[in-house]
């Protein structure tokens, strides 16, 4: 695992915007040191025939596409990310996420109705490390089991997580569909 000082150097030199090879070695760094992940389930510059195309990295069931500068090429991103994530998800009937960053900002994305929906993002801030690394470990699943402490449960479930935006998204979709049923509307109570 990463130290502390190691994690402050590495966020510091991801928030200058690197450049694409850059972010790839501090990103492998970062899901390596940060997160616990094994080295051997990362995949990068996977092919995607399908789509025409490689995705730049593939952890589980995230989806990461880099960038040299996002406020640039936020538009080329997200249009690869619907590309792969549409891909994954039909090859493997498994919902994904999609990761964009430049080092500096980090996008998460699901699909909804064949394109990227915005899911929250993360800014890199070389003085506080360890909130990249929590966004991260919110956004990109590793282990099998959550530790079931207060700070855990809030990053993975509360408000501001994935998981919770992408459950308001799908209880969204649902009510559309079945709010004006004569099974969900409502009569006056009686007294």
């Amino acid at each position: 695992m990463l130290t502390s000082e190691q994690r402050a150097e590495l966020t510091s030199e991801l928030a200058t915007r690197p450049g694409h090879e850059k972010v790839r070695a501090l990103l492998h760094r970062l899901l390596t040191g940060g997160l616990g992940a094994d080295s051997r389930d990362i995949d990068f510059e996977k092919p995607v025939p399908e789509v025409h195309g490689r995705i730049d990295a593939l952890l589980g069931r995230t989806v990461f596409e880099l960038k040299s500068d996002l406020n640039r090429e936020r538009r080329d991103a997200e249009e690869g990310l619907t590309r792969y994530l549409t891909e994954r998800e039909g090859q493997t009937g498994e919902r994904y996420v999609g990761i964009a960053t430049d080092g500096a900002d980090f996008i998460a994305y699901f699909l909804k109705n064949d394109r990227v929906v915005d899911a929250g993002a993360c800014r890199t801030d070389p003085t506080a490390p360890q909130d990249l690394v929590a966004w991260l470990q919110g956004a990109v699943a590793i282990g099998d089991s959550l530790s079931p402490d207060p700070d855990t449960i809030t990053r993975e479930f509360g408000r501001n997580s994935l998981a919770a935006r992408r459950a308001l998204d799908d209880l969204g979709r649902l009510w559309a569909t079945l709010g004006a049923t004569p099974e969900t509307l409502l009569s006056p109570a009686k007294v």
